[in-house]
């Protein structure tokens, strides 16, 4: 069935006028071919555009970047950067040497390629790229392979996170982005150009038109990395085909899985589906970190939630392992700081929280009342009175569907049942994510319980999330927090280079959110991945899950493994 597709596919590219083109497109896959199933078609192949979760799935496998992350540890590589960056001494000229590298059309990656990335990103402020380029005033492309950063200022970010980012080939993008110089709405065009052909400096090229439910994609002859060793493996990729299969729900692509027609699915599978599938002999399951966590989060231009000691006292009621007993099946940690516990370096295992070392629903009860009654709250029978006099209204908390996250759901009636012993009455308010994040950019809210789920390793995310200039209706920082001491640590890490010296204000970041509380961290939930195993081996797990870059170069024929 697997074959047939593909050929069936190939068929169609072979014959088509334009679109998408390749050489051996009509070749059939004959058994070493990796199949992906995903939810929905690639919206855009235009890497300056897409940002949904499923062209970016596709695109990883095609843009490059200069540096890439080590699976094992975190640390930072080589990719087609030669070597690390060399940097002067007061960290404002960056030089970095590329490999010798060529695009999926025989023609080299050169600095000029990078410098144009940087030029278009920056001429048109594209949103979602131009962020990571701030600290740059200026690129040089000294000469074919070198290219030369000149910084506005040091910037930890800009190694840790900017010289990570992918960039274009000038010559496939330059025809189709130079028409639209000076255009009304240009920026908005250019994020919508829909590119016959996306050159590619990755392990695989795109052969098929990528609106169709099945997304072919073939051996990059060229790629760079194939047969290097890197992170300690020697490189592939060992398929000659990856095929991504679209699939109308997470149940049908399960039952494709079951069924031997796709060998991964890319997207999370549930402990609920992992016991109906545990007894297929085939399938393996791989749990691993999530990059993230859910948190609940409060708007601070509103009293009482704006009241410090009302966050304390709020994150004193709050039992984590309890929470995680009776809300969830299995696989899930507690979190405590806003950096997640799987970037160890970063993250402060010594977090002191408000109610740590309490035993018991009443001791964290009497804590909470405690710093409730010393902020000059009191109580009229069971109902919490303000400061100010009055009862307190019902806090009204947003989350999502009960259907999209019914554990998140259950984590809420537990936040509510707290919340009542001290005489705050909820109410929980479920919205689409859509309209959820519009009543968080709109500061249209009191509290909110929901998570991210893909946080860099590079902890400059406080800024966005915290930082005052953040704290505008639209901003990141939907809480509104302003605290001057934490923009002047921030601040001062932003421009800090040398690691240790930035983990101590990293850590004094972390502590002093953990005493303000803007919001609380709760848990984290383990990535669970659904792979078959008959015919495919070598998948490489790392915190996020193994549908990672690593796992493309690595996966193998099963039988060559043997």
């Amino acid at each position: 069935m697997k074959q047939l597709k593909c050929m069936i596919l190939a068929a169609m590219i072979m014959f088509s006028a334009g679109g998408f083109q390749a050489a051996g497109a009509g070749e059939s896959p004959k058994g070493e071919s990796l199949h992906v199933g995903v939810l929905s078609a690639p919206k855009s192949m235009n890497f300056l555009g897409a940002t949904d979760v499923w062209s970016r799935k596709v695109l990883r496998l095609i843009h490059m970047p200069l540096y890439i992350r080590d699976p094992r540890d975190g640390a930072i590589l080589p990719w087609l950067a030669e070597r690390q960056p060399e940097s002067d001494a007061k960290g404002l000229l960056v030089t970095v040497r590329l490999k010798e590298a060529q695009w999926d059309d025989g023609t080299p990656v050169s600095s000029d390629d990078l410098l144009y990335t940087w030029e278009v990103i920056r001429r048109f402020n594209v949103p979602g790229h131009v962020e990571h380029w701030q600290m740059v005033e200026r690129v040089e492309a000294v000469d074919p392979r070198t290219i030369r950063f000149v910084l506005k200022e040091p910037s930890a970010a800009f190694f840790n996170e900017t010289l990570l980012t992918p960039f274009l080939q000038k010559k496939g993008w330059e025809p189709l982005i130079r028409p639209l110089e000076g255009m009304e709405n240009a920026t908005a065009r250019l994020i919508g150009l829909k590119p016959e052909r996306v050159p590619s400096s990755g392990p695989f090229s795109i052969v098929s038109d990528p609106s169709h439910d099945l997304v072919l994609m073939k051996r990059n002859p060229y790629f760079f990395a194939r047969g290097g060793l890197a992170a300690g493996m020697q490189l592939g990729p060992y398929v000659e085909w990856v095929v991504f299969h679209v699939y109308r729900s997470v149940g049908e692509a399960l039952a494709a899985l079951k069924n031997g027609e796709i060998d991964f699915y890319a997207g999370d599978v549930c402990e609920q589906s992992v016991a109906e599938l545990k007894d297929e002999p085939d399938l393996q399951f791989f749990r691993t970190d999530r990059r993230g966590y859910d948190y609940l989060g409060f708007n601070l231009r509103r009293p009482p939630y704006s009241d410090r000691a009302f966050r304390q006292a709020v994150a004193a009621l709050i039992e984590r392992e309890d929470m995680i007993d009776k809300a969830f099946a299995d696989d899930v940690v507690p979190a405590r700081s806003v950096i997640p516990a799987h970037n160890a370096f970063w993250c402060d295992a010594q977090l002191q929280l408000p109610g740590d070392g309490l035993a018991g629903d009443d001791a964290r009860l009497d804590f909470a009342k405690e710093l409730l009654r010393k902020a000059g709250y009191t109580w009229e029978k069971d109902s919490l009175l303000l400061p100010a006099g009055g009862k307190m209204a019902p806090m009204e908390l947003l989350t999502t569907p009960a259907g999209c996250r019914p554990d998140r759901f259950a984590a809420a009636l537990l936040m509510k049942k707290w919340l009542a012993r001290v005489g705050i009455p909820v109410t929980i308010r479920m919205l689409a994510l859509q309209d959820l994040l519009k009543a968080l950019s709109g500061g249209e809210f009191d509290a909110y319980l929901m998570g991210w789920t893909n946080l860099s390793d590079e902890p400059a995310y406080l800024n966005t999330f915290f930082h005052s200039r953040e704290a505008r209706l639209g901003g990141k920082n939907y809480s509104g927090f302003k605290n001057a001491e934490f923009d002047r640590l921030a601040e001062s890490a932003q421009v800090e280079v040398d690691p240790l010296k930035r983990k101590e204000y990293v850590v004094a970041l972390q502590r002093l959110l953990a005493s303000e509380l803007p919001y609380i961290p709760l848990y984290s939930k383990k990535k669970i991945d659904a792979v078959r195993v008959d015919r495919l081996t070598g998948w490489v797990p790392q915190p996020g899950g193994v549908g990672n870059l690593w796992s493309f170069l690595m996966v193998r024929p099963a039988k060559a493994e043997e």
